[in-house]
């Protein structure tokens, strides 16, 4: 497997209190910018059972780019 870099990003704004709420704050974070294909996970599995020989090979595909925001209070 070649070598690969991920861009990521993340964007907040901090409200302070907003009513009766303290520390109010927001976040738009973004993962995997330029939607790069992407191998995130590789593992050998010699104790399935499936595959006694112990050549089972695991790959888990990384995230597509995404996308979500968070919101954060204190009461």
């Amino acid at each position: 497997v070649s070598g690969y870099w991920l861009a990521n990003a993340n964007l907040g704004y901090d409200f302070g209190k907003l009513g009766a709420l303290k520390d109010t704050t927001v976040s738009l974070n973004m993962v995997n910018l330029f939607d790069k294909r992407y191998i995130s996970t590789l593992n050998t599995d010699a104790s399935a059972a499936a595959d006694p020989s112990g050549n089972l090979q695991i790959l888990q595909v990384g995230t597509p780019r995404s996308a979500f925001v968070t919101l954060g209070v204190k009461l």
